[in-house]
């Protein structure tokens, strides 16, 4: 009877266990399909590097050592689960439950067996001991970390269902010891000693409570495991099962990259009903382990504005949940026409919906969300994808934001002015052209910013200043320059980005451009990761102004004066150091000028965005404090005298910081280029 039952409930939970992520995986394909196998050792690298070695875990090292110990007790716990199950339902003649000693000797005679035996005591003390110390993090240190602020409910069960799981276990295997049941009666052996937790709990009992306790813990075990396993897909456990399909399956791009809009054949453009999101989207959402870990590092939510990373997420699969059954209707049906969504998908002051307009709109698309997530969600993309659906299909975006795309469609530039005035800037400097200078080898991309921002300027006539000293065959466009639609992009006119980035591929395969200096972080990440997706057979080599006159001064080209000695602190920027990974090159040239860096909290990819990303440049700060407030007072609290940019928005952000806080008389802001510029 013992094993009819055991059968009978494994068989019960694995179908409930089936069905339920069946139903997991048919909302899944609800969106449009982008499963992808190419890049295949790619895709196993990730799951190797994010998933089994816990990479991203571990960039907060207490609590990924406690997450290592959660995780690797799980997969040795499983090497026992078959085990335990047999246990139930196999016994020999004299009525034992199975063992892998049947198979593999007993431990004292197996150096395997012996062997797995200790790793299922490190299994169970070790996982025991974390649960208390996840335990103990929770209610007692919860002021002291930001991720657990907001109590969960939710996470508190799971502790629970481990830690049962953990002394049913361990009370079962010293019941087994006490009542010396088939292979655990050889007590005299030396395995027992790589068993010290179960020789303490076989200690604490009598034959008699072994053999009064021995069905508790095993049926304890036993039950907690099913009913666990069928909470799963509705917990934030989910990702247990999440996390490696969706390393596997994601976009490649470590989640940065934008997703490109077929005007071709769409109908409809970004999106605007939860279906609309891509299927990688969709699974996104389940692998979310709500850890909190994108909230607490991001530039908008920890200056007080509505975005929440981890709430978008989550409200994207509460929506997904909530026209569930409209939705596989209207795919039952053939998917013809609209589907009837009962719940709106955005939201605004005269509208319902599960992510309201102002949490979309204060994102800067810093991308700390997307590095910090330890199950590889991409926040931003999904983000810009609702943001277009915004501005393309209901001209529904921040009033500040019409006068931008205006100026970018008549005058190719976000500021508006005058395309004809886009080569004032060299007036009376001898700069060559493409038209003057046909032969040149590098382009050197001045940008809207170095163009028509007169502070920007400076940072132009530096690094025009350092290219000639240094002997570089460049030239630059002049009046043919044009906008290469980054901020378009961010900010959600795709089409305008299109058009505008088509009109500058034109004109570097009419000058026959194929290498590019660019002192903006922006343009840099526009020309080697979204112009592939306007065109792919166009290609470029870019340079980020810091990382080319880093080699200059290596290759003496360039001859600095290092005796400065003043203190200088350094300013990442989220599209240099984040996006595309350039971070030694700016400190490599500040020491070589003979500062003293200084380096603010945040640094290198864990920076702090400056607020200007994500077309937040253009848009005024309504809620919350200032991003750049922040920042700025973080630059303060160096001591630094000088705070080095590498980027031209930073520029114009960190200054005007410095001005607002009161504190421009004793924090200079300069470029890298102006700070060389001034010591050769």
């Amino acid at each position: 009877m013992h094993g009819i039952a055991v059968v009978s409930v494994l068989g019960i939970s694995l179908a409930l266990f089936a069905r339920n992520c069946w139903r997991l995986v048919r909302m899944i394909r609800l969106g449009v399909d982008d499963f992808s196998l190419s890049h295949l050792g790619g895709r196993i690298k990730d799951v190797g590097y994010y998933v089994i070695g816990q990479a991203k875990l571990l960039r907060d090292p207490g609590a990924g050592i406690l997450h290592m110990a959660f995780f690797y007790g799980f997969l040795l716990i499983q090497i026992g689960l078959l085990e335990f199950v047999l246990s139930g339902v196999w016994f020999d003649e004299q009525g034992y439950g199975f063992s892998y000693a049947w198979l593999l000797g007993t431990p004292a005679d197996s150096l395997i067996m012996k062997a797995y035996w200790i790793s299922q005591e490190l299994a169970i003390y070790g996982v025991g001991l974390a649960c208390f110390i996840a335990i103990f993090r929770r209610w007692f240190l919860r002021s002291f970390l930001p991720r657990l602020k907001k109590r969960s409910a939710d996470a508190e069960l799971i502790i629970l269902f481990i830690a049962i799981l953990m002394v049913t276990l361990g009370g079962v295997q010293a019941a087994d010891v006490v009542m010396g049941h088939g292979v655990f009666s050889d007590t005299q052996g030396d395995w027992l000693f790589g068993r010290p937790g179960t020789r303490l709990f076989a200690a604490a009992l009598t034959v008699d409570s072994a053999q009064t306790l021995y069905p508790f813990f095993w049926w304890g075990h036993f039950l907690t495991i099913m009913i666990f396993m069928n909470y799963l897909p509705f917990s934030k456990h989910m990702h247990l099962l999440g996390a490696v399909p969706n390393f596997f399956l994601r976009r490649r791009g470590e989640g940065l990259i934008l997703n490109p809009v077929d005007f071709e054949t769409s109908e409809e453009f970004g999106v605007g009903r939860v279906n609309l999101f891509n299927a990688s989207d969709l699974l996104d959402t389940f692998a979310c382990a709500e850890c909190n870990r994108c909230t607490v590092v991001c530039p908008a939510n920890t200056t007080g504005k509505p975005l929440d990373p981890a709430k978008i997420v989550h409200d994207m699969k509460d929506n997904l949940y909530a026209n569930e059954v409209n939705l596989l209707d209207w795919v039952s049906q053939g998917s013809e026409g609209e589907p009837n969504c009962e719940v709106n998908l955005i939201g605004g002051a005269d509208s319902e919906g599960s992510i309201h307009f102002d949490e979309l709109w204060s994102c800067t698309t810093c991308g700390a969300c997307v590095q910090e997530c330890p199950v590889g969600i991409s926040h931003v993309p999904k983000i810009v994808d609702m943001r277009r659906h915004m501005v393309m299909m209901e001209g529904n975006n921040p009033p500040e934001l019409d006068q931008v795309f205006r100026g970018m469609e008549t005058n190719a530039n976000p500021w508006g002015l005058g395309a004809n005035t886009r080569f004032d800037w060299a007036d009376g400097l001898d700069i060559p052209t493409v038209e003057t200078h046909p032969d040149f080898e590098y382009l050197y991309y001045v940008g809207c910013a170095g163009s028509f921002d007169d502070r920007a300027k400076k940072i132009t006539a530096a690094m025009i200043k350092l290219l000639q000293m240094a002997d570089i065959n460049f030239a630059v466009l002049g009046k043919g320059e044009s906008c290469n639609g980054e901020t378009a992009r961010r900010l959600g006119n795709e089409y305008l980005f299109v058009e505008m980035a088509g009109t500058l591929i034109e004109t570097f395969k009419r000058y026959r451009v194929d290498k590019v200096i660019t002192t903006c972080p922006h343009c840099l990440n526009t020309f080697n990761k979204d112009y592939p997706t306007v065109d792919p057979e166009f290609q470029l080599e870019v340079h980020h102004h810091t990382d080319f006159l880093n080699q200059l001064v290596r290759s003496g080209a360039l001859e600095l004066d290092g005796e400065s000695g003043e203190k200088i602190t350094y300013h990442d920027s989220c599209y240099l150091a984040r996006y595309n990974g350039i971070e030694d090159s700016p400190r490599d040239l500040l020491e070589a000028a003979g500062a003293d860096v200084v380096e603010m909290t945040r640094n290198r990819d864990r920076g702090f965005c400056c607020g200007a990303g994500g077309g937040r440049m253009w848009m005024e700060e309504h809620l919350g404090t200032r991003v750049n407030h922040s920042r700025t007072q973080e630059a303060v609290e160096t001591g630094a005298s000088t705070v080095a940019v590498a980027c031209p928005f930073c520029m114009t952000m960190i200054g005007d910081g410095t001005r607002e806080i009161g504190v421009d008389d004793n924090l200079n802001v300069k470029d890298i280029a102006e700070l060389l510029a001034d010591r050769v």
